[in-house]
């Protein structure tokens, strides 16, 4: 009599090797959209897909996803799932290749059968149960969504990496932390008014950044997108790459795919509505004008711990066109000052801003300028070394 029961057909077992820098790279990469602690494990790993002489790995925090493509040589294609932590401690480790491979072990006399995951190279071997299914793994779909009818009227466009990373540099200072207003946690990419060219704007209410460019984005969503903060800090990373070639952005509504290379970012945007920041940005006035740098505002910053100012959140220093000075006071009357060149119109009062603030803008911008109309008025910032971008900053009281 023949018995009708068979054994499980399974897959071919997954065997692939990797250059170690390549890995680290990757890791590296994919640590920018990982959360550590989470309460559901395949978010933890990473998933690998192998394919023709290249493999892709993608990690996701369910909100975006980045995935790395790097060059392998497969002698089995497949897909799997591995801890971003075992891949990343791997690959600092080894200095060759690193070869990653399945194993079935039969389960002994009352025990079960396993799935191994083999990492290893030269020297070192770790071998990891294998329990989560690939088919588990909650990837966001690049192209189901391209064919999303959010994405339907979006816009697609190229621009130089280089670019893009020094509008998000400009305007990371300036992204607010609050979390009730969790519309302005991000930069909000929109439309030049008229000129129909990317421009990127990020406010906390006490500051605020606005970078242009010079490309054009016809069809981009009319609200504009906000990118999260996390995404920024991401696309800066991606985007640091000495060769500068275009980075590619798809923009819809809510959704947003940039490739950069063999990289590619897919990611939720925030969902609100941005401030109409226009209304903020005052007309130029050359009523006040203070040309200051990073070494004098370091200075004075070290020097306002002196007058216990390390303890106060919002520190003011205030403007003195008289003295060409700029000062920085406590409440028993001590004080300390820098240098600064400061020219006003002769009725001008002392204007205060708050040092921190000052401090954070002279590290994106080491040299500045500042200027105001009027003691209460906001203050534009313009610098020599970015031509295309001005910030706004908010007076304080002394």
């Amino acid at each position: 009599m023949t018995n009708n029961a068979s054994t499980e057909t399974r897959p071919a077992p997954i065997a692939v090797s990797f250059a170690s820098s390549d890995l680290r790279h990757a890791a590296r990469l994919l640590r920018l959209s990982w959360t550590r602690h989470n309460t559901t494990p395949v978010i933890a790993m990473v998933r690998v897909v192998l394919d023709g002489a290249s493999s892709k790995l993608s990690a996701t925090d369910l909100d975006s996803q980045i995935t790395v493509e790097i060059d392998a040589e497969i002698k089995t294609a497949g897909t799997f799932l591995v801890h971003l932590n075992s891949l990343a401690s791997m690959a600092e480790m080894a200095r060759g290749r690193i070869r990653i491979r399945q194993e079935h072990q039969a389960g002994e006399a009352g025990k079960a059968s396993l799935n191994l995951l083999i990492i290893e190279d030269d020297d070192t071997t770790i071998r990891l149960v294998d329990l989560i299914e690939p088919s588990d793994y909650p990837a966001i779909d690049a192209e189901r969504m391209r064919t999303d009818s959010r994405f339907a009227k979006g816009a697609d466009f190229e621009m130089a990496q280089g670019e893009l990373l020094r509008m998000l540099k400009h305007c990371r200072h300036c992204i607010s932390t609050e979390e009730t207003r969790y519309y302005l946690n991000g930069v909000y990419l929109c439309r030049k008014p008229e000129a129909g060219t990317l421009r990127a704007v990020a406010t906390d209410g006490h500051r605020m950044c606005c970078a242009d460019s010079e490309v054009d984005i016809a069809g981009f969503p009319s609200t504009g997108v906000i990118v999260p903060t996390r995404v920024v800090r991401a696309l800066e990373a991606i985007l640091d790459s000495p060769a500068n070639e275009p980075v590619r952005l798809e923009v819809g509504e809510c959704r947003m795919i940039v490739t950069a290379g063999r990289v590619r970012l897919t990611t939720k945007t925030i969902d609100g509505t941005y401030p109409s920041y226009e209304k903020v940005i005052p007309e130029r006035s050359t009523r006040l004008q203070a040309h200051l740098s990073r070494s004098s505002i370091d200075k004075l910053l070290r020097v306002a711990g002196a007058l216990g100012h390390s303890k106060m959140i919002n520190p003011a220093a205030k403007l003195i066109p008289s003295k060409q000075r700029i000062e920085i006071s406590n409440h028993e009357g001590s004080d300390a000052s820098a240098p600064a060149q400061v020219s006003a119109d002769p009725n001008m009062a002392p204007v205060a801003y708050n040092l921190r603030y000052l401090a954070q803008q002279a590290r994106v911008t080491p040299e500045f300028t500042l200027s105001t109309g009027a003691a209460g008025d906001p203050a534009i910032i313009l610098a020599p070394n970015a031509p295309d971008t001005l910030w706004v900053l908010m007076p304080m009281r002394a």
